[in-house]
């Protein structure tokens, strides 16, 4: 329920990376599952400014690609891509996961 707050409080790196796991699993699987783009998309949604028209365009494809793939991530997992703190808790755990596997 906390959510990124969960990692200020806890302050340990094993914590971290279990948020990020949680998080982001559901996705990482399915993507791996259906070679889909969910977390691709996530990610550059996130970089775009949560701005369908901006994602699509830097993915090179329809901006109804990019709706139906929010509506995915929204169904697959617990990120909410019109939801501010939600999105705040993808863009930490996308960049934890960054950071654990560099």
């Amino acid at each position: 329920e906390l959510g990124v707050l969960r990692l200020v409080v806890a302050g340990s790196g094993a914590d971290s990376r279990q948020f990020a796991e949680e998080l982001l699993g559901p996705l990482l699987r399915y993507d791996e599952e259906t070679h889909s783009e969910l977390v691709p998309t996530l990610r550059r949604y996130l970089d775009c400014g949560a701005q369908v028209r901006a994602t699509a365009r830097a993915l090179a494809v329809h901006e109804n690609t990019v709706r139906y793939r929010l509506t995915r991530i929204a169904e697959v997992s617990d990120i909410d891509p019109d939801d501010l703190r939600s999105l705040l808790d993808a863009r930490f755990a996308l960049q934890i996961l960054e950071l654990a596997t560099n």
